[in-house]
C-alpha cells in the first residue's frame, strides 16, 4: 500500500495526498481506544467510542477484518452481514438484532455517526465466532478470530481480476481507456464523465470536458476562485509535448472525506479541463482500488495535436461513442419530446441498446435515472425496431450488469436480457416477497420452469438477486430540452 501512495503522490493529480492525511488523522483519532485483530491494530476513520460500557466501531472495517461479507440497505437502513453459514443483521437505531433470524437484545443499537455506521463491536465479532477480552488499564480490546482469514480473502480477490479495456474517443480531439468492469463512462456536455462503479466505500468521478474559447489559465483561474489557498497545491507536468497545469484541493482535512484536483491544457483554441473528485469511504484498500482506476484514466489521456484536428468530420471514426450511438438511434430519439430522456444500455456484446423513457429522477450524484423505458435494438439490415418495454417503481432504477438488464419495486425484482432469435426483452428470472398483517415474509421466485413459493429456496434465490441488483450500474439518461 505505501508504494503506491508514493507512486500517486508524483502524479498530477496528486491523488492520494488526501488518502495520507487521511491516514494520519484516524491514527489520532483512535489512539485512545485501540483495537488489536489478531494481533494486528485495526485502523478506523471514525474512532471507536464507548457508551452504556459497550464500543461501538465503523461497520465496514470491522466485519471484513473479521471476513465477512457485508451489505448496506440505505433504503431500511439495515446492515447485514454473512460468514461461514451465519448472518447478523441490525437496524440503525433498533436495539434488537437477528442472528440467523433469531432476535437478540443489544445494550446499545447501531447508529451513524459523522456519516459512519457504527455498531457494537463485542456482539457483532462474538456473533461471528471471535473471542473479545477488554483490557481497562491501556484502553484496548483484543479480538482473537481463528476463522478468519483477510489476506486469503484478498489474494482470491485478486486471483482473476477483470480486465476489459474500452478506448474512449472525444470528437474534440482527445481520447482515454479505461476498464469498463469497474468504469461507467456517462455522456455530459463537452464531454465525458468517468464513474467508478467497482467495490468502494466511497464515491470517485473523474469528467474530461472541452472548454471552447478560453485558456487554460482564464479556465483554471475561474475554477479554484473560491478554494481555500492553505489547502491547495500547484503542480506542472508535460503532456505530449504540451504544459499541464494541476490544482489540488484537499478538503479532507474537515472530516469529510473529499479530495478535489483539476488539470488544464491548452488545446485547439480552448482549453481541455479535467476534474477528478475523491469521496474517501474510510476503508484504505477500497479507497486506494477506487483511486488507482481513476488515475490509470488520467494518466491514459492522448491529446491530438490541433493541426491535426482542425478539419471536422462526421465520419464514424471521428465520432465520440455516445455520438455514435445517437447518430444510429436518431429515428427514435428525433421524436422524443422535452422532458423524456433516452440511456444506452450494454446488453449485447456487438451493440448497445436504445432505453426510452417518459419520466426521469436525480439519481443523487447529478445524473438522470428511470424506473421504466421502452427499449430499442438495431435489426441485421440496421433497423430500429422496439423490443418491449421495462418497468420497476419508485426509487428502483434500471440497471445493467454482465450483459442483463434490472429492474423492480420494493418488494420484486427482474433479471432481464436481450433475446436475439425472438427479438425480445426477455425475462430470465424473477423474485418477489410480500408481507402479511403481521409482517411475515413469503418469498416467490421463478425462473424458466423453475419455481420457488414460500420456501428457503425462494428466500435465497430473493437475496442473491437483490446482490446482485445493488451490484449493477444504473444507467444515466440524457434528458430532451
Amino acid at each position: 500500500m505505501k508504494r503506491k501512495f508514493a507512486l500517486v503522490l508524483t502524479t498530477i493529480m496528486a491523488m492520494s495526498a488526501a488518502n495520507a492525511v487521511f491516514a494520519a488523522d484516524t491514527e489520532n483519532k483512535t489512539a485512545e481506544i485501540a483495537v488489536l485483530l489478531n494481533g494486528d491494530k485495526m485502523n478506523f476513520d471514525e474512532p471507536p467510542y464507548i457508551e452504556n460500557g459497550t464500543t461501538r466501531v465503523p461497520m465496514r472495517a470491522i466485519f471484513e477484518g473479521l471476513g465477512a461479507e457485508v451489505d448496506w440497505n440505505s433504503n431500511e437502513k439495515t446492515v447485514t452481514a454473512k460468514k461461514d453459514g451465519v448472518e447478523i443483521k441490525l437496524t440503525i437505531g433498533d436495539d434488537t438484532a437477528l442472528v440467523d433470524g433469531k432476535e437478540n437484545k443489544l445494550l446499545v443499537p447501531a447508529e451513524i455517526k459523522n456519516s459512519r455506521t457504527m455498531v457494537p463491536l463485542r456482539f457483532v465479532s462474538e456473533s461471528l465466532g471471535a473471542k473479545v477480552d477488554w483490557d481497562g488499564t491501556t484502553k484496548t480490546i483484543t479480538i482473537e478470530n481463528e476463522k478468519a482469514d483477510k489476506n486469503e480473502t484478498t489474494e482470491d480477490k485478486k486471483e482473476t481480476p477483470v480486465i476489459s479495456e474500452k478506448e474512449y474517443k472525444s470528437k474534440d480531439g482527445w481520447s482515454v481507456k479505461y476498464n469498463e468492469a469497474e468504469i461507467k463512462a456517462n455522456e455530459i456536455e463537452n464531454g465525458a464523465s468517468f464513474v467508478y462503479t467497482g467495490e468502494s466505500a466511497g464515491t470517485c468521478t473523474l469528467d474530461i470536458t472541452f472548454v471552447k474559447d478560453k485558456s487554460a489559465k482564464d479556465v483554471a483561474e475561474e475554477k479554484i476562485k473560491d478554494w481555500d489557498a492553505e489547502k491547495t497545491k500547484t503542480t506542472e507536468i508535460e503532456r505530449n509535448g504540451a504544459k499541464v497545469l494541476s490544482y489540488t484541493l484537499d478538503a479532507g482535512k474537515d472530516g469529510s472525506g473529499m479530495f478535489t484536483g483539476i488539470s488544464v491544457q491548452d488545446h485547439n483554441g480552448g482549453t481541455v479541463l479535467t476534474e477528478y473528485v475523491l469521496h474517501q469511504g474510510g476503508n484504505e484498500e477500497m479507497d486506494i482500488a477506487a483511486n488507482d482506476a481513476l488515475l490509470n484514466i488520467f494518466n491514459s489521456i492522448t491529446i491530438e495535436k490541433a493541426e491535426e484536428n482542425k478539419e471536422e468530420s462526421k465520419d464514424e471514426e471521428k465520432l465520440s461513442v455516445f455520438e455514435q450511438d445517437e447518430e444510429k438511434y436518431k429515428s427514435v430519439i428525433s421524436e422524443l419530446k422535452a422532458g423524456q430522456g433516452y440511456a444506452f444500455a450494454d446488453l449485447d456484446k456487438e451493440m448497445d441498446l436504445l432505453a426510452a423513457a417518459n419520466e426521469m429522477f436525480d439519481n443523487g450524484d447529478g445524473t438522470m435515472a428511470s424506473t421504466s423505458a421502452d427499449i430499442y435494438v438495431l435489426d441485421d439490415e440496421g433497423k430500429v425496431i422496439k423490443l418491449g418495454s421495462a418497468a420497476g417503481s419508485t426509487s428502483y432504477p434500471l440497471a445493467v450488469k454482465d450483459g442483463f438488464l434490472y429492474y423492480g419495486s420494493r418488494n420484486s425484482i427482474v433479471k432481464a436480457y436481450y433475446d436475439k432469435e425472438n427479438a425480445s426483452i426477455t425475462v430470465k428470472e424473477e423474485a418477489s416477497v410480500e408481507f402479511d398483517k403481521d409482517d411475515k415474509e413469503t418469498y416467490h421466485y421463478s425462473s424458466g420452469d423453475k419455481k420457488f413459493d414460500g420456501d428457503k429456496d425462494a428466500e435465497e434465490n430473493y437475496k442473491r438477486l437483490s446482490e446482485e441488483y445493488s451490484g449493477a450500474v444504473v444507467l444515466n439518461f440524457t434528458a430532451v430540452k
